[in-house]
Parts: structure tokens; C-alpha cells; sequence
């Protein structure tokens, strides 16, 4: 008996080289067991409580120093990693548990961590000179945050100093990459926090008013001098909720436009419509608005207008844009959807229209636009790129595909470019295109 207690309580301790599975085997002391795990949870306990011990006798910065970690990165896997977290329950409580930790032995929020970390990391790249990656907006931020920590007192060690600039130098804004992962690291906090619901629906809103929303923030969430708006982590989460609150004033514009009907009596209407004939075929003369032509569009009748029904004038909207814009891989997709293996071209459009703002109400592009800017026109590129690509797929199937194979290949398509999002792979049809042109200076 007392072999086997003992032989019991060293395998729970050796668990994960013996295998927890030996422990329900017969031979095996029901008391060692228990034992053994219970000297396991006793002894996670203690090490708990002496760390908890040890950051207590540390200052409130100390504590925010040590544990500040590297949450700002601009490679794919922090955004895979913390997708995939939010998305299992088993994994959200999992970090849940840990963030708990952390507020309880620093006193800080999530939020602010994430804020300070970002802080902490760009006044480490100013002092090694990496600040032509700023493009000017981005500078006029650190020259703002730069007066913010010549001007404010911050509380150190119980008592009040100004902090010295020049030693530790400015914090400007991340590079657009970096700060598309800030902003989408800070979405996540928003949107998870339970404490700020309000708040959080305020930046939502259609009229949001952001000043209003980010001073709640900063009170509730703890952040330095009773949540003074001109510390270096308050500008740089002011700077991320303006561009959380304009991505949602996109989805608000996106779909009022697809709530919006096509009306054949609206001049505007109509002249959008022909003007998408003109950007389509340059080289045809439109006989008349009701024409047979509009078939060789991939329209179902005679007269479009009854196939944009479903998404309304945006469908009409991200059709035009692709004619005029990127002419070359439409008219490829338009000659590709006359081939033996057909496919309607503007009905195919619509489709991907909705899917496209889809992927806006869910928060799949999220990421996408913080990187590249919450803009119609970046919307409207990444349009572009997904139409550019089914047709891709289409004509590369091995086997001859038909319109009854649509629906099929279609929905595999959607699978491949929300897995794209999600790892965060280039979803760009035209890395020159104007509307990339500012971000290019700092990617």
C-alpha cells in the first residue's frame, strides 16, 4: 500500500511525461492520486500568491513594466492568434483568466496595457531613429504626444514629476501595418469589455461622437492622471477609436447604398447605369435603355435594373468602379464570362457585392481597412480583388464548370477568402493604385 501511494502521487507529478492516462489504470493508489493533484493545485496556488507578493511590493510602473508585452506586431500571426482566440469559448475564458491576472497584480486594464505596451514600443524605435516610416499625420501625432509629456505631470512612485522628452524621446503613431494590428487589437478590447457597452455602441453609432466616448473610456478603464486625455496612451487610443468609428460610418454608408433601390425614374440612376455601359463596352453604342445588348453584361434581361434589387445601388456602384478603374482585369472577366464555361458577369457582381459587405457587417475586413483606410474606394478595391480572383478560379478548374456549378464553387470561394483575411495574405488587386498611395510611404 504505501508503494503504491507513493508510485501514485510521483506519476501525477510526472504527468505530462508518464501520461495522465496511467493515473486511472489499475495498480494505482486512489489516494495518491488525489493527493498528488491536490499537492499540484496547492502548490500553483502558492507560486500565484508569491508573485502576487512581489508585484506588490513593486511600484504601480514598475508592475506595468514587467508586465508589459509585445502586443503591436505587424506579422500575421497576432491577428490569426487573436482571431482564433475570440472565437473559442474554450480559449476566451482561458484568456479571460489571464487577463484577470494581470489586472490584479498591476491594477490596470487590458486596454491600457495594450496602449502602454504600443507606447513603450515607438519610444524605443525614436531612440534608434526610425521615424521616416511616419507619414504626416502620423508625425503631427508625435509632435502632439511629445508636448503631452513636456507639459503633463505623471504620478511616479507616489509623488508628481515632468517627465524628460529628450531622454526617452516621442511616441508617434506605429507604421500603418503595426497600427492597423494596434487598432485591431484595441477593436477587440471594445468589443469584449462589458464595462463600456455604451460607450462602445456610441463609436458604433451612425453620428457617433467620439470625444465623448473616449473620455468615458479613459475614466473607466483606468488610464494615468484620472484618465487625462493628453497622456502618450490616451493619444495613441484616441487615435485608434477615431479609426474604429470611421470603419463603422463605412458600414453605415455601404448600407444605406445597398438599401437604396434602383429607381429608373432618379436621372442619377440612370445616368450611373450608362455610364457602366460606356465604361464596359467603350467600343459599342447602346441602342436604347431597353436593349438586348445589356444581356452581354451578364444581365438577365432587357432592363438592368431588376437585378439590382438585392443590393440596390451599391451593386451598381462596385460595378462601375471596377469597369473604370481597373479596366484591364474587368474586360478579362468580361471575355472569361463569355467563354464555354460561362458565367453571368453583373450578376456574379451583385453576388459578390453582398459578399463583400458581408465581410464588412461581421467584422471580417476589419483588419483589412485599418491597414489600408476605412474609405469607400478601399472597400471598393478589395471589391475588385475578389472579382478579379473568382474569375481566377473559375477558368482554372480542371473541370469545365456551368452555371449549375455556381452556387457550389461559389460558397468554396467565400471559405478561401475569409481563411485569406484571416492570415492576413495579401487581398490587393493593385498595390499601386492611388488609393494606396499614403500607405505605401510607411508599410
Amino acid at each position: 500500500m504505501p508503494f503504491e501511494f507513493v508510485s501514485s502521487f510521483v506519476d501525477v507529478q510526472l504527468g505530462l511525461f508518464s501520461g495522465p492516462h496511467r493515473w486511472m489504470t489499475s495498480g494505482y493508489s486512489a489516494v495518491g492520486v488525489a493527493v498528488g493533484i491536490l499537492f499540484l493545485v496547492v502548490a500553483t496556488l502558492a507560486a500565484v500568491a508569491a508573485a502576487a507578493m512581489i508585484y506588490g511590493r513593486l511600484t504601480r510602473d514598475a508592475r506595468i513594466r514587467y508586465l508589459r508585452f509585445p502586443i503591436v506586431n505587424s506579422d500575421t500571426s497576432g491577428h490569426w492568434l487573436l482571431t482564433i482566440t475570440y472565437r473559442s469559448a474554450f480559449l476566451l475564458a482561458v484568456y479571460r483568466l489571464w487577463k484577470w491576472f494581470h489586472h490584479l497584480v498591476s491594477g490596470t486594464s487590458e486596454l491600457f496595457r495594450v496602449c502602454d505596451a504600443a507606447v513603450a514600443r515607438q519610444r524605443g524605435l525614436y531612440r534608434i531613429g526610425i521615424v521616416e516610416a511616419m507619414s504626416r499625420d502620423e508625425k503631427r501625432v508625435a509632435e502632439s504626444v511629445v508636448l503631452s509629456e513636456k507639459n503633463a505631470p505623471r504620478v511616479q512612485n507616489g509623488s508628481t514629476a515632468n517627465n524628460n522628452s529628450a531622454a526617452t524621446g516621442p511616441t508617434p503613431l506605429p507604421p500603418v501595418r503595426e497600427m492597423a494590428a494596434l487598432v485591431f487589437r484595441i477593436d477587440r478590447c471594445l468589443l469584449y469589455s462589458s464595462k463600456i457597452l455604451v460607450e462602445h455602441r456610441q463609436l458604433e453609432a451612425k453620428e457617433s461622437n467620439v470625444d465623448e466616448a473616449v473620455a468615458s473610456i479613459l475614466r473607466k478603464k483606468g488610464f494615468p492622471e484620472n484618465g487625462s486625455p493628453s497622456t502618450p496612451q490616451a493619444l495613441i487610443f484616441r487615435a485608434c477609436a477615431n479609426t474604429i468609428a470611421s470603419s463603422h460610418k463605412l458600414m453605415h454608408e455601404l448600407n444605406a447604398r445597398a438599401a437604396t433601390k434602383y429607381d429608373s425614374t432618379n436621372k442619377l440612376h440612370e445616368r450611373k447605369l450608362l455610364d457602366f455601359w460606356e465604361a464596359a463596352k467603350p467600343d459599342e453604342k447602346l441602342t436604347g435603355r431597353i436593349s438586348e445588348q445589356w444581356k452581354a453584361l451578364g444581365f438577365q434581361g432587357d432592363d438592368p435594373a431588376t437585378d439590382f434589387r438585392g443590393m440596390g445601388m451599391l451593386g451598381l456602384d462596385d460595378l462601375l468602379y471596377f469597369a473604370r478603374v481597373h479596366k484591364k482585369s474587368f474586360q478579362r472577366v468580361l471575355e472569361s464570362s463569355h467563354k464555354p464555361s460561362w458565367f453571368s458577369m453583373a450578376i456574379t457582381g451583385i453576388h459578390i457585392t453582398s459578399f463583400c459587405i458581408s465581410l464588412v457587417r461581421t467584422r471580417q475586413l476589419q483588419n483589412f481597412l485599418y491597414t489600408f483606410g476605412t474609405t469607400k474606394e478601399v472597400y471598393e478595391e478589395f471589391y475588385c480583388f475578389v472579382f478579379d480572383a473568382f474569375e481566377k478560379e473559375w477558368t482554372s478548374s480542371i473541370t469545365p464548370l456551368t452555371a449549375m456549378d455556381f452556387n457550389r464553387m461559389f460558397g468554396v470561394f467565400q471559405v478561401r477568402i475569409e481563411r485569406m483575411l484571416l492570415e492576413g495574405l495579401p487581398t490587393v488587386l493593385d498595390e499601386d493604385s492611388n488609393v494606396f498611395a499614403r500607405n505605401k510611404k510607411s508599410m
